[in-house]
Formats: C-alpha cells, sequence, structure tokens
C-alpha cells in the first residue's frame, strides 16, 4: 500500500489486527498496534474495539482474566462501551480461572447494562463455568429457563460436562435432545458413547457407536495454527 501511494484505514487496520488474533500471530498483531498508534487512530472507536478484542482473546486463552478486565476498564475510562465480543472473551477468561461470580456478574452486566440480546456463545461460555464449578442441575435450569433461544452449541457444552462428572441423568437426556437436533454432526454421537462409557455403561456406548457407523456420520478434521520464527505453520487432524 505504501509502495503505491495508498495510506492505511481506520477499516485497514481494523481487519488486520483481527486477522492476526485469528491466526494466532499475536506478535504481529502488536505490530500492527503500534502502526495504528503512529497513524493517528488511537481514538477511532472501530480500531480499538479491534485492539481490545484482540489483547482481550489472548489474554482468555491463557486464563488472565483480571489482565482482561483492566483491558476493559480502561476502555470504559473513555467513554467507549465494549461489545459483545468483549464481553465473550471476558467470560471467555473467567471460565478458564473458574470465576463463577465474576462471570454472571459479567453476563448480567451484559444483558442489563448495556442492553445486548446475547447470542449462543455468551451462554455457552456461562454454561461452562457452571459446569466448571460442578453446578450442573444450575446450568440446565439456567438453560432451560432462558426465553432466548439459545441454540445446540450450548447444550452440547452442557453435555460436555456431564460427561466430565459423569452425570448420566442430566447428560443421557440432553445428548438425545442434541442428536434430534443434529443427527448428522459426528461429535455429537461420540459425546453421548463418551458420556456411557466414562459412567461404565459399556453396552450403551456401543450401540451408538454401532449407530454412527451404520449411518456413515464422518468427522471433520481439526485443524491449528502456531508461529513458529515469524512463519504461520497449520496442522490437521482427523
Amino acid at each position: 500500500m505504501a509502495v503505491a501511494g495508498f495510506g492505511p484505514t481506520q477499516f485497514f487496520f481494523a481487519s488486520c489486527i483481527s486477522a492476526c488474533f485469528g491466526l494466532a500471530a499475536l506478535d504481529v498483531g502488536r505490530q500492527f498496534h503500534y502502526l495504528m498508534i503512529k497513524a493517528g487512530f488511537v481514538e477511532d472507536v472501530y480500531v480499538g474495539s479491534s485492539v481490545v478484542d484482540m489483547y482481550a482473546k489472548g489474554m482468555a486463552q491463557h486464563g488472565r482474566a483480571d489482565n482482561a478486565i483492566q483491558i476493559v476498564n480502561e476502555l470504559a475510562k473513555t467513554k467507549t462501551d465494549p461489545n459483545q465480543t468483549t464481553f465473550i472473551c471476558l467470560l471467555i477468561a473467567c471460565s478458564h480461572e473458574g470465576l463463577l461470580e465474576e462471570s454472571m456478574f459479567l453476563f448480567n452486566m451484559f444483558c442489563d447494562n448495556y442492553k445486548m440480546e446475547p447470542e449462543s456463545e455468551p451462554y455457552c461460555c456461562l454454561v461452562d463455568v457452571l459446569g466448571r464449578a460442578r453446578k450442573l442441575c444450575d446450568a440446565y435450569k439456567f438453560i432451560a429457563g432462558c426465553l432466548y433461544n439459545v441454540g445446540v452449541s450450548v447444550w452440547r457444552t452442557l453435555v460436555s460436562a456431564c460427561w466430565k462428572y459423569k452425570n448420566v441423568s442430566i447428560g443421557d437426556e440432553l445428548a438425545k435432545r442434541v442428536l434430534q437436533l443434529e443427527p448428522n454432526v459426528h461429535a455429537s454421537y461420540v459425546l453421548l458413547s463418551n458420556l456411557y462409557s466414562e459412567a461404565g455403561l459399556w453396552k450403551e456406548s456401543l450401540e451408538v457407536r454401532k449407530i454412527l457407523a451404520k449411518i456413515g456420520v464422518t468427522k471433520d478434521p481439526g485443524s491449528s495454527w502456531v508461529v513458529i520464527n515469524d512463519q504461520l505453520h497449520k496442522f490437521s487432524i482427523g
């Protein structure tokens, strides 16, 4: 762009910074942050939100909830309201550290103070932290009492927690509900099978595996990215 005589815009910086986190290139994102400051876009809301999201997500992945919340507090001083993505980052950070009270506080702030209509992901985060606290019944009541259609991903998150803590009574019901909603998703069958096997219900686990083999549902390959010596490397499995 510079060679062609075009200067960067706020949309350019916001897009590049968002892409850097998506590719796990946080160091490159910091360089774009520096260039953004140098270019004079410090007070631009669009660019500022992308910077906050990048750092908050990075800290969330490493469980640094206090640092992530501090970033949002600094953002509030500029009288810029955090967006939904920022709240999701905070909820993820709190979930990784098992901060249940903080998660509930943030979720209520998210809905009440900023009047945002949550999508599935914030609910997934809250259900995850409830699951980590082994409050599976509370998580179930929370989802069941929601006026908002939380989506199948939220139910699957709770099933995963039931599998982890061997709660077949709740997990079995929810897993079958997930299968009704997603009959062609490989992960849903595997989750139910694992739930049974973890509880020692080997016959039930085998039956689910047989159904999976019969209908021919295949698993999508997983992938991950890592930056080594300024080079992006992609790894796939499955």
